[in-house]
């Protein structure tokens, strides 16, 4: 994992003017515990139930070690995927750690299905999971020092999709989102800008590339970006007849100091690209990878699903590069 990661998130975009009323007081509790992960970055962390819409609902917040109430920090909303719980994403999708202590952490849990199945989210624009993440925002945005004009989202799969949810019906307050092998989260309805980071393999079998591709579209357009001629359209598709390629002349290599260096379990390097001339601070970035689970080639069970181990690395950089804008 590249070290630009960790420079990255020493800003954390750094103390503003854009403080909430939570700046000044100190975070105490006795359900607090002083987490010291082995390689990971040390945080405090609370285990705790929320009240919405008369269910009880959990979540964990991480709040870092070297904590200073007099700074303005981001808030980034952790996702997890179907069948996942508060615990889950920040075990195998670390962002916490390039973060390098210069953020809070919520990871919320979906809603239990009614006929007693796993935990998902509900992903309309009425959802009670908005109203989750709308209250969990508001309650810590009293508790603690948030930057009000850094709150981020990020979830892999179902989480993913939940992430774009929130980047439709919630450009106010979130500046950006970045989902991994999310769905498009039936975006109708959707308002405002928002700078995304999408990460998603063409191979995906549990969440069609597809979707990937109907959020990012919605995203070019609503930041404007330049379409020449769409999403997810690029030369480096196994085509070798230039005549039958489609050719995405709007977009660019994405920069990143994060290695995307391809190992033996990928099927071919991932492509990163930026498009271009998107609205300023509201960039678009989007990720193909063909990263295998499976050790063995043409294995039956392979999904080509999970996140790629550089993905919470280049996640946190994307946030944390985000010059300062006006939330919409």
């Amino acid at each position: 994992m590249d070290g630009g990661a960790g420079t990255a998130g020493s800003g954390g975009g750094g103390p503003t003017d854009a403080g909430t009323s939570g700046c000044g007081k100190p975070w105490t509790g006795a359900d607090i515990t002083q987490e010291m992960r082995n390689g990971r970055a040390p945080m405090q962390v609370a285990k705790r139930t929320i009240l919405i819409g008369g269910a009880t609902r959990e979540y964990l917040v991480a709040v870092p070690k070297t904590y200073d109430s007099a700074k303005p920090y981001p808030l980034v909303i952790g996702l997890h995927g179907s069948g996942g719980n508060r615990d889950q994403l920040r075990g195998y999708m670390d962002v916490e750690t390039p973060a390098n202590q210069a953020a809070v952490f919520i990871y919320p849990t979906g809603t239990p299905q009614s006929d007693g199945g796993v935990n998902e989210w509900d992903l309309a624009s009425t959802s009670v999971d908005l109203v989750l993440v709308d209250s969990l925002i508001a309650q810590y945005s009293s508790e603690l020092c948030i930057d009000q004009k850094r709150i981020f989202a990020t979830g892999h799969s179902f989480g993913g999709c939940m992430s774009n949810a929130l980047g439709c019906f919630r450009g106010r307050p979130f500046r950006a989102i970045a989902p991994v092998a999310g769905c498009a989260a039936r975006q109708t309805g959707c308002t405002g800008r928002i700078a995304t980071l999408q990460i998603h393999s063409p191979k995906d079998t549990s969440v069609q590339y597809s979707g990937a591709i109907g959020a990012c579209t919605r995203y070019l357009r609503a930041n404007t970006c330049d379409e020449m001629p769409a999403c997810g359209c690029h030369a480096i598709d196994g085509i070798t007849d230039t005549t039958k390629q489609c050719n995405q002349m709007a977009q660019e290599p994405y920069p990143t100091a994060i290695s995307l260096a391809p190992t033996a379990n990928d099927d071919m390097p991932p492509v990163a690209r930026n498009y271009l001339s998107c609205d300023t601070a509201y960039p678009v970035g989007f990720v193909d990878h063909w990263r295998r689970e499976k050790a063995t080639v043409g294995d039956p069970a392979e999904r080509w699903h999970n996140p790629p181990p550089w993905s919470g690395a280049l996640i946190w950089e994307f946030f944390a590069r985000l010059p300062e804008a006006e939330v919409e």
